[in-house]
């Protein structure tokens, strides 16, 4: 009997022993190796990320995905807490190598530097696909010149911005999930407790993008950045997360690998390597945001291509119809009544001058240095000042733009005359949007060479039909009295040859 006891006190004291490898002892290792992950103040770092989302994750932008997923994102660069630096190089790719975007961003001195280069090309390349150019034979020094880079104040937190280690199972006990294999801790979790995870899955994979301010690559900023919500309320039987950590000198390293099938497969690594001294160096040749928009609204389209600019009759493309017969149209100077829908604001030309102009008082107004933005719900408009171009160039140059990245690929368009007159100084032309899933909408474009100065004036504006109360129409129609077109006229002959 004593021998038996004695056996029965070994096995307990063996099970005991092996228990600790996934208990109190493993779960102690794991959160002092997290702690001195959060202790870092000075590190270099890279990250990768494959995932693929299926179509309900990615909703009405999936046409912009599903030819390139599954995706990879990598990211590399610098922190400095004690110099409020950080340095970081964004790439997206498909699986096969082939870049979709790229993005540089430094912190310094108070200022976020962000690469040109790849933002402006980003920009410009459907312009450039619908004038038939391939951008390959663009120059991006012809037009950046020296400047590499955008400057623009910023006296936010680093943590805001910064890349750094992320506590992806920090909404879960996690314990009964934990287990030492080798140096790595790894945390298993199935099924319905992923949901605990969701929003720190969300966010790890908001690191890889830059703020949605930057472009953020065929919005992909706000799909990933919502995957954690969607996740949240999605259905997680047979969902499985694997995190693991471990530490080599130095550096630290976490993969999570996520799978709801179905809907997501993501795999990630990332490497955290404590350093010191690290110093990120400041760009010198940086254009600020009025010198950058100054840019834009200079730039010489025929030039770049070696030929005419883009609103000759050479590079009108085949769905423009050019009509000369557009008198009296007026985007400046309006003299409003008292008991107005509408009221005025002064938009700048870029040169210190400025023209008044009328948008819908009820809206949302933000200016800039030569645009204004008013939103009024159902209905939008954009004012923008531009330089080197006559009215139907400057509509054309929108329109073009709208229809390589604004309208759904899915949806049908029916186009209006381009009209003008005869010395191209005025310009007005509609586009009817009618989405497969139902939405109707209609752009109109104006254009106008203010005769006393030569500024060239665009009004942009976007009618959400389905939104439309007595108010809009009211709006609408006092707004077509001030700038002599009927805007109601234009929209019901579009929509009734749709």
């Amino acid at each position: 009997m004593k021998r038996f006891i004695i056996v029965l006190l070994l096995m307990a004291l063996l099970i005991g022993a092996l228990g600790g490898c996934g208990g109190t002892s493993a779960l102690t290792g794991y959160h002092t190796l997290l702690e001195e992950m959060r202790e870092l103040r000075e590190y270099s770092f890279q990250g990768t990320v494959t995932i693929f989302l299926a179509p309900e994750l990615l909703g009405e932008v999936a046409f912009l995905f599903e030819a390139f997923l599954p995706l990879n994102l990598s990211v590399e660069g610098a922190v400095s807490y004690a110099n409020r630096e950080m340095w970081a190089l964004y790439r997206y790719r498909q699986m096969d190598g082939t870049p979709l975007f790229e993005m540089e961003m430094v912190l310094a001195g108070g200022r976020m530097y962000m690469g040109l280069s790849s933002m402006l090309e980003h920009m410009l390349r459907p312009v450039f696909a619908e004038l038939g150019v391939g951008f390959s034979e663009v120059s991006m020094e012809d037009i950046l010149g020296d400047y590499e880079y955008l400057a623009i104040p910023y006296d936010g937190a680093l943590t805001e911005l910064m890349f750094g280690p992320m506590e992806t199972v920090a909404g879960l006990d996690v314990e009964p999930f934990l287990a030492r294999q080798g140096e790595a801790y790894v945390v298993t979790v199935l099924d319905e407790d992923v949901r605990a995870l969701t929003d720190e899955i969300g966010e790890m994979l908001g690191q890889f993008l830059p703020d949605d301010s930057f472009g953020g690559a065929f919005a992909i900023g706000d799909v990933l950045g919502d995957v954690g919500r969607q996740l949240a309320e999605a259905n997680l039987y047979g969902a499985r997360v694997v995190e693991s950590t471990y530490r080599e000198g130095e550096r630290f390293h976490q993969t999570v690998e996520m799978e709801v099938p179905g809907l997501l497969d993501m795999r990630a690594s990332f490497s955290f390597t404590a350093e010191t001294g690290i110093r990120v160096p400041t760009p010198t040749e940086a254009l600020t945001e009025g010198e950058f928009e100054a840019l834009l609204r200079n730039i010489d389209f025929g030039a770049l291509v070696g030929g005419p600019g883009p609103g000759t009759a050479q590079h009108l493309p085949d769905y423009i119809t050019l009509l000369y017969d557009l008198v009296g149209m007026n985007l400046v100077g309006h003299v409003l009544d008292e008991d107005s829908h509408l009221e005025t604001m002064a938009l700048g030309n870029g040169h210190g001058g400025e023209h008044i102009v009328t948008v819908i008082a009820r809206g949302a107004t933000a200016a800039g240095e030569y645009h204004i933005v008013c939103d009024a719900d159902a209905i939008v408009m954009y004012y923008i000042s531009l330089d080197n171009l006559d009215a139907v160039e400057a509509v054309l140059l929108a329109v073009n733009a709208d229809r390589a990245g604004y309208f759904l690929p899915d949806s049908s368009l029916t186009f209006s005359v381009l009209r003008t007159n005869n010395d191209r100084s005025l310009a007005a032309m509609a586009i009817a949007e009618q989405t497969a899933a139902g939405m109707t909408r209609v752009c109109i474009y104006l254009g106008q060479v203010v005769a006393a100065t030569g500024d060239v004036i665009r009004l942009e504006m976007v009618f959400y039909l389905d939104l439309f109360t007595p108010e809009d129409y009211e709006t609408l129609a006092e707004l077509s009295s001030h700038i002599r077109v009927d805007l109601l006229a234009y929209i019901t002959a579009l929509l009734s040859a749709a």
